[in-house]
C-alpha cells in the first residue's frame, strides 16, 4: 500500500501481474482483453510513457527494453574500443579471444565476461546468443574469421557483423558456399563491418561498427518484447499520480521476491 502524498494523505492499493511475451499471465489478471490484445500485437514500444484509456480507465504504460549484449570475437586493437563504446552505450559486452595476454581483466574493465577460448566454434556453444545478441567478428586472421563465422550464422542473432576487405569477405563466402552454407544465410551478413563513415583508426572503427548495431536495433519491430516481460499494476482508491520512485520500488520488490532467471527488465503498466 502506498500513501499519496497530493490528495489529503489518502492510500491506495496495488495489484501486479506478469505479461509474458508468448501471452501468459503471472499474477492476478487485471488485464482488459482490448489491453491484452494490443500488448501480444507489440503496439506499445520505446522507452517513453504511453497513456492508454479503455473505458473509464486510464493506463500509463512504460515499456522497457532488455539490455543488449555485443559479442566481441577478436580482442586486438578495434575489440578493445569497441568495447568501450559499447560500455558508453549501455550494452552487455562478452570480449572472446584465443589470446591471454590480449583478452583479460586489464584490458577489458568494463567487459560482462572475457574468455580465452581454445577453439572458437567450440566457444559459441557455450554462450548464450538470442535475439538480442550482436555479434561482431575481428580475429586476428582470416582463418579465424570464417570459424567463427561458420558457428554465430547458425544462431538468432539479428546482426552479425565481419570486419576486412570485400576482398577477404568473398574468399570466405566462397570457403562457406562450398560448406553448405547458404547465399541467403551469407547475404545477412554486415561485411565490411560498420558504417560508411571513411573510419581509418580503431576507435573510428568501433564508431562506425556501434552505429550500424544502433541503427539495425532501432529498425527492428519486435525488439522491445523480444524477452522481455510486462508487469501490470491496478490501483484502487480514485486517481493517482505515480512518480519515479513508486515505480523503482514496485520492481526492486518484485525482483526480490521472484526469479526472473535472466537479465530481462520489465515493462510497467500503471492503472489509475
Amino acid at each position: 500500500m502506498f500513501q499519496n502524498p497530493w490528495f489529503s494523505g489518502s492510500f491506495f492499493e496495488t495489484e501486479k501481474c506478469l505479461v509474458k511475451p508468448n501471452g501468459d499471465i503471472i499474477g492476478a489478471n487485471i488485464v482488459p482483453k482490448a489491453l491484452f490484445d494490443a500488448i501480444c500485437d507489440n503496439q506499445f514500444s520505446g522507452i517513453s510513457p504511453i497513456i492508454q484509456n479503455i473505458g473509464l480507465d486510464e493506463y500509463i504504460i512504460e515499456p522497457s527494453q532488455t539490455r543488449d549484449t555485443i559479442y566481441i570475437f577478436g580482442a586486438g586493437h578495434v575489440g578493445l574500443q569497441l568495447a568501450k563504446m559499447a560500455h558508453l552505450t549501455e550494452f552487455r559486452t562478452v570480449v572472446v579471444d584465443d589470446r591471454s595476454e590480449f583478452a583479460n581483466r586489464e584490458r577489458f574493465k568494463n567487459a560482462h565476461s572475457v574468455i580465452v577460448a581454445e577453439d572458437f566454434a567450440k566457444v559459441v556453444d557455450t554462450l548464450n546468443i538470442d535475439a538480442n545478441a550482436y555479434i561482431v567478428i575481428t580475429t586476428r586472421g582470416h582463418l579465424h574469421d570464417q570459424t567463427v563465422l561458420e558457428a554465430v550464422i547458425k544462431t538468432c542473432a539479428p546482426y552479425i557483423g565481419m570486419i576486412g576487405s570485400r576482398r577477404k569477405r568473398d574468399q570466405i563466402y566462397t570457403n562457406l558456399r562450398n560448406k553448405g552454407i547458404s547465399k541467403t544465410s551469407l547475404e545477412q551478413i554486415y561485411s565490411p563491418v560498420g558504417l560508411n563513415i571513411n573510419a581509418e583508426t580503431p576507435a573510428e572503427i568501433a564508431v562506425s561498427i556501434i552505429g550500424e548495431i544502433i541503427q539495425v536495433r532501432a529498425g527492428r519491430n519486435d525488439h522491445v518484447y523480444a524477452s522481455g516481460y510486462g508487469i501490470i499494476c491496478h490501483h484502487s482508491g480514485g486517481r493517482t499520480f505515480i512518480t519515479h520512485a513508486h515505480v523503482q520500488a514496485s520492481l526492486e520488490t518484485w525482483g526480490k521476491t521472484h526469479d526472473r532467471g535472466c537479465d530481462s527488465s520489465f515493462s510497467k503498466l500503471w492503472h489509475l
